[in-house]
């Protein structure tokens, strides 16, 4: 969806706007009106639209969108007439913005299928499901594998500790402690009944003790 806001002294000729646009364009979603500069700058740093109309030339909003180095579509327009020129501009816009959505989609469903295979395969290793930290670190082995970026594993708590996290409205700290919660007690169980069990996944001997970003490497070597 298209978030716009539109900046016009003028209520009621914003209304006018606000109904041709939901008319014209499917994925365009008016969600904000501002009647002065206080109410726009307040509107524009709390939700960051694609697109800002400004219908009068008492909004002076590049001052604000320089200091947050921010740059959405603006259309200029005085009249339903002037704003209706910029429709290739828009559609253009709606057109990316719903090719964006199906990738993310995609790589959204991508990421979840994986996880499912990659949490059954940690309880089959007897990590806990009562544990959160197995689930989360099921989405960490996921996400490093997906992306295939070096730089995630030189620094999980700055790379993926943090993505994770935000998913599940947490914080990377909260997440690197579940998962090294439920990584140590996955090896101090198998090394008191089974060892053989996790050193044949991931083909080498059982550290007494194993860092996330040590059994993270391994796994998804394992997988490879």
């Amino acid at each position: 969806m298209i978030n716009t806001i539109i900046l016009n002294e003028d209520i009621f000729e914003s209304r006018k706007y606000l109904e041709i646009l939901s008319i014209e364009y499917e994925n365009l979603k008016v969600t904000n009106i501002a009647i002065n500069m206080e109410e726009a700058k307040k509107i524009i740093l709390n939700s960051f639209p694609d697109i800002i109309i400004v219908c009068d030339d008492s909004f002076n909003i590049k001052q604000i969108l320089n200091e947050n180095f921010y740059s959405p579509l603006i259309i200029y327009s005085n009249n339903i007439q002037s704003l209706l020129k910029h429709h290739s501009e828009i559609d253009k816009m709606c057109k990316q913005k719903n090719k964006n959505t199906k990738k993310q989609q995609t790589e959204y469903e991508k990421f979840n299928k994986l996880t499912k295979q990659i949490y059954k395969k940690l309880v089959s290793l007897n990590f806990r499901t009562n544990m959160k930290g197995t689930m989360l670190l099921a989405e960490c082995i996921s996400y490093t594998y997906i992306h295939e970026d070096e730089d995630i594993l030189k620094c999980l708590g700055r790379n993926l500790y943090p993505v994770i996290g935000a998913k599940h409205k947490s914080t990377g700290e909260a997440v690197k402690w579940d998962v090294i919660k439920s990584i140590n007690t996955m090896y101090k169980e198998n090394l008191e009944q089974k060892p053989e069990i996790i050193n044949n996944f991931l083909n080498l001997e059982i550290p007494m003790k194993s860092t996330p970003k040590f059994f993270i490497t391994h796994f998804i070597q394992a997988l490879r």
